[in-house]
């Protein structure tokens, strides 16, 4: 039998799928590791709208010129950062005198210091245990840039650059950032292309573009505008003047009706009163032709829809649009594994939403990829939703209502057992480890996640009689960061107990559990929401 070769989109080739993998990941979707290198780039279409990682870089310049989806960038120093269209969210964490160009969804920052960020945003950027921030409009751009921005659901003219929320200042008294004035910056863009182009996003003052967001989406009933705390009174007033002035142009109040002129008196007598004139009815409203497709996705939007009207949702790209009279819109999808699908139903296509479990959509790819240079069609399209997710999903609602009913009795314990339906808890963990694409990774064998191993492979400790066992993660339980489960395994590789976890301050990554009789070995596992399946060797009882 001959050996399997797979090979990277450069060209390389492995014998070892694992490895395959592994470079893979890092040659298309990461830079990492770098020194004093200038030539890091990413060109239209190379990234596709998938994740994108940066980590470790001193003293370089690098650039994605492509829509993704949400971006890490970790332990960056001394360096000059472009992303052009970011759907979510980018999180930068543990970086330091850093230039960053970024138009994104959302941005989070933790522990920066002295970095300058020109920026597009859709919500409000929110900054943690950062100081010396500095904030500017998003200068400069590439040819591409309006259509990735389009593809990833950002609105040019909705821009909360200056809207800063900083969770370490409660008093708001803006001590940890500044807002640049753009005097300072706009004559110093940023073309990474090479000529100047077009720009995606306007260059706008922060009180500017804080106003022309609030007239595009207003906040709900109650608030107000919202500025910068670096905004001048006069500033402010002057941007909510604009918005007034615009808004009363757009909206101008009726005309009054004219009166009859007043007729001076006469020595004749009083004139008789005109006769009525004959009433002429009101003209019928001229007839307007709604466009049907106007709250249609656009062409190269990337939604999911349900393949086949399954119950799984997949991702795809819309490719065509077409009206159906009283049914609505009409799509046809490239879905991401290849698979194309034609006229589907508006109401089996949606935006993405959030994965509910730790899948990792690269991975996903990558077996994707393998399948197709075999010949062998794909197991199953790219989508945010697994099928894995729709068990998971009806475990999750018996678990809680379970737990509820627990702790409605005296007799409430305080650690997890073992779910009572236990044949799908087997079924819904080997779905959730086999999403992970490939062997559940282990502080030997960490795959593309190495260096993450500290906080990501669970610790076992027995108690002195060997009944009970606590699983410990030194993982936090950060919104965008978390451990979603922890479960245990004999060594039959059953499972044995298991806990759901949510994010939140003071949620403990942490599973307690009574060991049933005849058990000989424990091993734990556990699923990140961004970094996959994770297992501890086994321990002997």
């Amino acid at each position: 039998m001959s050996t399997a070769t797979f090979t990277a989109s450069d060209g390389t080739a492995f014998t070892n799928r694992s490895e395959y993998r592994k470079y893979e990941f890092q040659l298309s979707y990461t830079f990492t590791g770098k020194e004093n290198q200038h030539n890091l780039v990413k060109l239209p279409g190379s990234v596709d709208c998938q994740p994108f990682d940066i980590a470790n870089l001193k003293n370089c310049t690098a650039v994605v010129m492509d829509a993704t989806d949400q971006v890490q960038i970790d332990e960056v120093e001394g360096s000059k950062i472009f992303l052009g269209a970011t759907g979510e969210s980018v999180f930068v964490r543990n970086c330091k005198d850093t230039v960053f160009y970024v138009a994104c969804k959302q941005l989070r920052t933790r522990e920066c210091n002295n970095c300058t960020f020109y920026l597009y945003c859709i919500s409000e950027p929110i900054i943690e245990m950062s100081t010396g921030v500095k904030f500017g409009c998003f200068n400069g751009g590439y040819p591409e840039q309006a259509l990735h921005m389009e593809q990833a659901g950002l609105d040019p003219r909705v821009n909360k650059w200056s809207m800063i929320f900083d969770f370490n200042d409660e008093a708001k008294t803006g001590k940890n950032w500044t807002v640049l004035p753009a005097a300072e910056y706009k004559d110093s863009p940023w073309f990474p292309a090479g000529a100047e182009c077009e720009r995606a996003v306007p260059l706008l003052e922060g009180g500017v573009a804080a106003a022309q967001a609030y007239k595009l989406v207003p906040p709900e009933e109650g608030s107000g505008l919202t500025f910068s705390f670096n905004t001048s009174q006069d500033a402010a007033e002057e941007a909510f003047a604009q918005v007034e002035a615009e808004t009363e142009a757009a909206n101008p109040p009726p005309a009054p009706e004219a009166s009859a002129p007043e007729v001076a008196p006469t020595g004749g007598p009083p004139a008789a009163p005109p006769a009525p004139a004959a009433a002429v009815p009101p003209a019928p409203p001229a007839p307007t032709e709604e466009d049907p497709l106007k709250d249609a996705f656009k062409v190269g939007t990337k939604v999911e829809a349900r393949y086949g009207k399954g119950p799984t949702w997949y991702l795809a790209v819309v490719r065509a649009v077409r009206n159906q009279p009283q049914l609505g819109p009409k799509y046809d999808l490239d879905y991401l594994d290849g698979s194309k699908e034609d006229n589907v139903l508006a109401k089996f296509v949606q935006l993405p939403a959030k994965r509910t479990v730790g899948w990792n959509p690269d991975r996903a790819k990558a077996s994707v990829e393998k399948n197709a240079s075999a010949g062998s069609p794909a197991k199953t399209a790219l989508g945010s939703d697994p099928e894995c997710g729709v068990r998971l999903r009806k475990l999750m609602e018996e678990e809680d209502a379970a737990a509820a009913t627990v702790a409605a009795t005296p007799e409430a314990a305080a650690t997890a057992e073992a779910p009572a339906a236990e044949e799908d808890w087997k079924a819904a963990v080997g779905e959730l480890e086999a999403a992970a694409g490939g062997p559940v990774l282990t502080a030997e064998a960490p795959g593309e996640w190495a260096g993450k191993e500290a906080k990501h492979v669970p610790s076992v400790s027995v108690s002195e009689n060997k009944k009970e066992c606590t699983v410990t993660m030194g993982h936090g339980m950060d919104a965008d960061h978390f451990i979603q489960y922890i479960w245990a395994k004999n060594q039959a590789g059953e499972v044995i107990a298991g806990i759901k976890l949510s994010p939140g301050e003071g949620t403990k990554a942490e599973l307690k559990f009574s060991i049933p009789e005849g058990t000989t070995t424990v091993s734990a596992y556990e699923a990140c929401n961004l970094h996959g399946v994770w297992s501890s060797s086994a321990i002997s009882l």
